[in-house]
Formats: structure tokens, sequence, C-alpha cells
């Protein structure tokens, strides 16, 4: 969907998740600016950089110790999940908060399988992430909770089913995709 606002068109992944707002502070010091804008009666802000926010990137990229810091093996798990996504010229065209990712895929997995065999209800809870979601996150969000489905309540649906009617539904599974899946 494409939104207009003063000349200039933006897609509705540029503008931060519901709920979302630009760091007041990266404001006031001149390198962010925030509009508010409504799309489907929600309120969404739609966050820019401003020329100063630009070339402070540019300059924290090429700064020596940017790549260390990004460095796999300098990661830490506790610190900050929110990371800037950029394109190919270092310019930040994203946001992804890996933790409200993992959070929203692991609430999207439980709550389609509390609601799986009533097809509107799942339709409703599906059409809820897409709203909620950017373009960026929307598949990182599918991803991780067909993962946590699979790994978090279905191997154990299986484990039980298994043990208590000796029946192997692993097994059936590989058959049914085998049958029904084009060569």
């Amino acid at each position: 969907m494409t939104i207009q606002h003063n000349g200039q068109s933006y897609e509705q992944a540029d503008l931060l998740p519901f709920g979302h707002r630009v760091n007041p502070e990266v404001i006031a010091a001149g390198f962010m600016e925030e509009i508010a804008l409504t799309v489907d009666g929600e309120e969404r802000h739609l966050p820019l950089f401003t020329a100063a926010g630009i070339e402070r990137i540019k300059g924290d990229l090429n700064h020596p110790m940017t790549a260390e810091a990004l460095a796999p093996e300098q990661s830490n798990i506790d610190g900050p999940t929110t990371h800037i996504i950029v394109d190919d010229n270092g310019i930040p065209n994203a946001t992804i908060d890996v933790g409200q990712i993992q959070d929203d895929a692991m609430d999207l997995a439980f709550a389609l399988a509390a609601a799986c065999g009533d097809e509107p209800k799942t339709e409703e809870i599906l059409a809820g992430h897409i709203r909620r979601h950017t373009t960026h996150g929307l598949p990182l969000v599918l991803v991780a909770a067909i993962k946590h489905m699979t790994n978090d309540i279905l191997a154990g649906a299986f484990d039980v089913m298994e043990a208590a009617t000796g029946t192997k539904p692993r097994e059936k599974m590989a058959e049914i995709r085998e049958a029904e899946m084009p060569k």
C-alpha cells in the first residue's frame, strides 16, 4: 500500500510497526524526524533520517570499530535486539527488533495452534499479524512461527500421539508429503 505525504510516496513497509516510535533523543539530536500518519484507522509513524542523521550513520559505519562490533563472534544475546538495516549504499532503510520478532512469532504459533480447526479464527489471527508487521518483518515472524509450531507444538503433540496410540505421525506426514508434492 502506497501512502502519500507532502508530495512524497512511501510504502506501508516504511512505517514503524504499530506502537513503535523513534527515540526522542535521536529526534532532539537532529538525526531523525517522525511523521504521524493514520493507516487503517491506526496511528503509525514514518521515521525519516535527516541529512545530519545520514552523515552520522555513514561515519559510524566507516568507523574501524564498526566491523569489529558487528562481527558474529562479538554479538551479545543479552544486548540490544533492534538492528538497523542498510541498503547497498549504506543508507538505513529499515529497523528490525529481533526480540519483538521472536515474541510475535511465539504468539502467532500458539494463537494458531489454539485456533486450529477454526478457519475464520485462523484467518483473523493471520490478518492481524499481516497488519501489524512491515514487509521486512513479516517473513521473519512467519519463519520463526513455523519453527516454533514445528519444534514446540507439533513435536510434543506427535510424541504424545505416538506414546498413546503407537502410530508414527512423523512417518505419516512424510508419506503424505511424498504422495502429494509434485515431482
